[in-house]
């Protein structure tokens, strides 16, 4: 899938090295300290005993309210990424959470993303399951105020789109 990236409404590069991917959010979400991020960490209530959610980056646009996390799952007795986001979706199922999402999948730049939109409770929110070349997988949460999301888009759009590999990582850096 192709995505019409705007580089004006993007903010920096964010490297993951130990996941091989980057990606920009968008311009004005501040980064939150890492302190916050270990706070969120702990405080997540777990979603279910087979997987494990961990925040490793957190961006708050200030003014409008907007979210992006990007956590790292972990799960117990699926040893591929393609397993793991069936295991994530058969989670959702079970728990009556996948009732309100519309589910898509597609390749960004020879990635496999399963998104899930959702909108309720005056927010709209993006979750992009990433099977990373480091098999792995990442969970992109966008989440916006209802009232904003069609200023958002064009910003949601070109961040979902910043996000590519990293084609010379070693895979051997850690990140957070």
């Amino acid at each position: 899938m192709a995505f019409d990236v705007d580089q004006a409404r993007l903010g920096g590069v964010v490297e993951m090295p130990a996941h091989a991917i980057q990606f920009q959010p968008p311009v004005g979400w501040v980064p939150l300290p890492e302190e916050e991020v270990t706070a969120a960490r702990s405080s997540l209530p777990p979603l279910d005993a087979r997987v494990q959610v961990q925040p490793r980056h957190l961006f708050v646009d200030p003014e409008g309210g907007s979210l992006l996390s990007v956590s790292t799952l972990t799960f117990e007795g699926a040893p591929t990424p393609a397993e793991q986001v069936a295991l994530y979706w058969q989670m959702l199922t079970e728990t009556g959470q996948a009732q309100s999402l519309e589910k898509a999948a597609f390749l960004k730049d020879g990635l496999r993303v399963t998104q899930l939109h959702e909108q309720r409770d005056g927010r709209v929110r993006f979750t992009l399951l990433l099977e990373t070349p480091a098999n792995t997988v990442l969970r992109f949460d966008y989440v916006i105020p209802r009232e904003r999301y069609a200023e958002e888009l064009r910003s949601l759009e070109s961040s979902i789109g910043s996000i590519e590999p990293i084609v010379d990582s070693t895979l051997t850096k850690t990140d957070r």
